[in-house]
């Protein structure tokens, strides 16, 4: 199964979740914003897109919910 893993240029956590996904068994593909909005990539060819670090929540916002 191909997964793509859609983060920001200069995000963290691509990594860790690449490693979470190839663990599972799946396929990881690093896809940035900028290969969807530019056209280099698209998401019709993977299975699913976990985002990866697009907007960091502060501590608050996740407390909230």
């Amino acid at each position: 199964m191909r997964v793509a893993i859609i983060r920001e240029e200069g995000s963290n956590g691509d990594r860790e979740m690449a490693s979470a996904v190839y663990a599972a068994g799946m396929e990881p593909w690093d896809i940035t914003m900028s290969d969807l909005l530019d056209g280099r990539s698209a998401l019709d060819c993977f299975q699913g897109a976990p985002l990866s670090s697009l907007q960091s929540p502060s501590c608050q916002e996740v407390c909230r919910g």
